[in-house]
Formats: structure tokens, sequence, C-alpha cells
């Protein structure tokens, strides 16, 4: 299993489901955090050519894709979990991120929002395209404006959420919501403004993406976009 960041809370059900499946079938699950090949993709794909694995499920979209590309059958069966890459032509199996982030501005809309931001992901990732298309989507079915100053750059991280807030309370104008492409990027952008004495949802209503595990126990609880990660995991 290629995993492009393995401190990443978001992947660990991903992970534990395709223990569940693998194990049930009787195969052993090797990780391999891909970020950390960056500049050594030909051994990594040498590793793969080699068929020292089974099968490989890729949870990195951005992996180059003649890494996977077969070579004389050398390559293992080949699937994405969660991430994908277009351009590999390998199955895969996704949730609908378009439509999820779409629900996330008709929750918001329907609250009464008339002004709403986004934080994206990093620019280079196919999951940040599909949420920011859903985002557009669900603006332009209520009729509300995409403004480009409430558009926020992130990664998908805590600190990207905690600048982005940063960037938030600059603002003349501010949305009163703010859409986040993760559940990381919104606790970070709620904590840093509760650490500077704002109020969520008071004076801005927040909505994540993925529902990690300290989704529901953060304070406030952050509402958020479902991901099915385990069954995802299970079903690659």
């Amino acid at each position: 299993v290629l995993v492009p960041n393995l401190g990443n809370p978001f992947f660990s059900r991903i992970l534990a489901g395709i223990e569940t499946a693998a194990s049930r079938a009787g195969y052993t699950v090797l990780i391999c955090d891909s970020r950390q090949q960056r500049g050594g993709e030909e051994r990594l794909a040498e590793y793969v050519r080699n068929n020292r694995a089974d099968g490989l499920i890729s949870l990195d979209g951005g992996l180059p894709p003649h890494l996977l590309e077969g070579d004389n059958g050398r390559r293992p069966a080949s699937i994405f979990a969660c991430e994908w890459s277009e351009a590999s032509g390998l199955p895969s199996v996704r949730f609908d991120n378009a439509g999820g982030a779409e629900l996330a501005v008709d929750h918001l809309a329907a609250l009464g929002h008339t002004a709403l931001g986004h934080v994206l992901g990093p620019l280079e990732n196919v999951l940040t395209k599909a949420r920011f298309d859903g985002y557009a989507r669900g603006l332009a079915a209520n009729g509300l404006a995409l403004r480009g100053e409430w558009i926020f750059g992130g990664d998908f991280s805590l600190d990207a959420g905690a600048e982005a807030a940063r960037r938030w309370l600059a603002l003349t104008a501010r949305p009163t919501a703010v859409f986040c492409s993760s559940d990381e990027m919104a606790c970070g952008f709620i904590s840093e403004l509760n650490r500077r004495g704002h109020s969520v949802p008071g004076e801005v209503s927040v909505v994540g993406f993925d529902d990690i595990d300290i989704a529901a126990r953060f304070i406030p609880a952050l509402t958020t976009v479902r991901q099915p990660r385990h069954e995802i995991g299970e079903a690659a």
C-alpha cells in the first residue's frame, strides 16, 4: 500500500479497511510512505515491477504515472483508493468528492449564509480540484457569488487552516461561513480563531471534509462531510 503521508490521521481507517480485507484473504499488508520516496521513484518502480507484492493499492494520486505502468506483465494487480490518477488508466475506489462539497455548501446556504469562503487543498492534488468544483457548483445552485478573495490556499494541514484563519481576519468583508476541504484544516482554522478571541460558530460557521476521528470530539464539534474510509479501503 502506497500512502502519501503516514503522519496524516485521515489514512488510518482506510488502512484498517485494507488490512481487514487482506487478512481475511490470507494476505499480509506492506506499507510504504510514498512521499518519503520522492526523488527515489525509480527504486519504488523497480520494487513494484519485481513483484515483491502480489497486489498494489495506491492512496497517492500524485505519483508519476510511469511508476504504475505495466512492464511486460511484471506489475502486480494495481488500484487506486481515495485519490486517483486519470493519466494512469488504473481503476479506483473513490468518494464523490464534488458531490460531498456541494452538500457542504447546501448545508451552509440552508443556515442562511450567503457569503461562503473555501480553503483549498494542495493545488496539484486531484481531491482539491474535485472539492473546489463541488463548492463552485453548490454556490451556483444556490445563486451565490464566488469571490476570489474568499478562496484561501491550503495543503490539508492544521497549519494551513490556521493561516487561512489569519487571512480571513485580515479581510474587510469576511465570508460568514467557510468550507474547508479537509477536517485538519477546519480544526486549524477554528482553533486559530478561538486563540484570537473569535467565536465559532458565533462569527463564522465552518464545515470540514473527511470526518476524521477528532471531528466529533473537537470543541465545538465539527460539522463535516463523512467519507466511509474503512469501506473504501475494504473495497479496494
